[in-house]
């Protein structure tokens, strides 16, 4: 094989691989599932509002602002639900069809986020650390301030709280050094385990103002998806209340019941 020949093989095979990363990186990762007030998507520079059945790219972000909240879906039936005041970037989604799998990594900026693993091996990255999970359902949040007060970006705390399963939080890898001590903890459920200052604590049990600042961050956000289903010539139809449509069956996590009033219509047959 000649030089030039040579070369024009690796040109194209560079090509290809380049057309394949653009074509995939175009292709929908997921979709908002549910808004609350103000959520914004970013995407190349450009942001507008978000609103369910919205697709989520690779390198999306998306932010939601004071009091706000939303719901991401996506392909491997993972759900991310961010709090207010939290952005967080789709960095990575690789979803094989094959094996009905993906790998996935989400970047937490800021704020908090409940995560539901679906069928992936997914990490949250944040400044510090790496939360990584396999069908586990935690909590992870990144903040500078705690109880109202400013806290020094050196001592930013960013830690995870296990509510089913294991995840793993480990250092990121530009901050471990010949004398770090800990690289990793395993997190168990009803634990907590965070990054300050650079190091890894060691885990304790979440207590009950754990749990109470932080899961209150994440109520019972409902799909704003209408679903219509035809009725059948002798079943009763259940007409749900406007303000809480019944949520698609895409894999959610469970939710509270719905107590919006239900009105019961029995269709005869003409």
């Amino acid at each position: 094989m000649t030089l030039r020949n040579g070369i024009g093989i690796i040109s194209i095979f560079l090509m290809a691989v380049v057309l394949h990363v653009n074509a995939y990186a175009s292709d929908p990762a997921g979709q908002v599932l549910a808004v609350k007030k103000e959520v914004i998507r970013i995407r190349d520079n450009s942001s507008e509002n978000a609103k369910p059945l919205m697709q989520l790219q690779m390198k999306d972000a998306v932010e939601t602002k004071a009091n706000s909240r939303t719901k991401l879906f996506f392909s491997d039936d993972s759900i991310l639900n961010m709090s207010e005041l939290s952005r967080v970037e789709v960095e990575e989604y690789i979803y094989s069809n094959e094996s009905k799998r993906s790998k996935s990594v989400y970047r937490l900026i800021d704020g908090s986020l409940q995560v539901v693993v679906g069928r992936s091996d997914l990490e949250v990255h944040t400044s510090t650390a790496v939360a990584a999970a396999r069908g586990t359902k935690f909590i992870m949040w990144s903040r500078i301030a705690k109880n109202g007060k400013k806290i020094d970006e050196e001592t930013r705390e960013e830690c995870i709280m296990a509510l089913e399963g294991q995840v793993e939080l480990k250092l990121k890898e530009e901050l471990i050094t010949k004398d770090t001590k800990k690289k990793r903890l395993f997190v168990n459920e009803g634990d907590i385990g965070c990054v300050t200052a650079g190091s890894l604590v060691d885990i304790r049990p979440a207590g009950s103002a754990d749990r109470a600042e932080w899961t209150s961050k994440f109520p019972t956000l409902y799909s704003s998806i209408p679903t219509v289903t035809a009725p059948a010539a002798f079943a009763p139809v259940a007409v749900i209340g406007a303000d809480f449509p019944t949520p698609p069956d895409m894999g959610q996590e469970p939710e509270t019941p719905n107590t919006s009033p239900v009105t019961v219509e029995i269709v005869h047959p003409q």
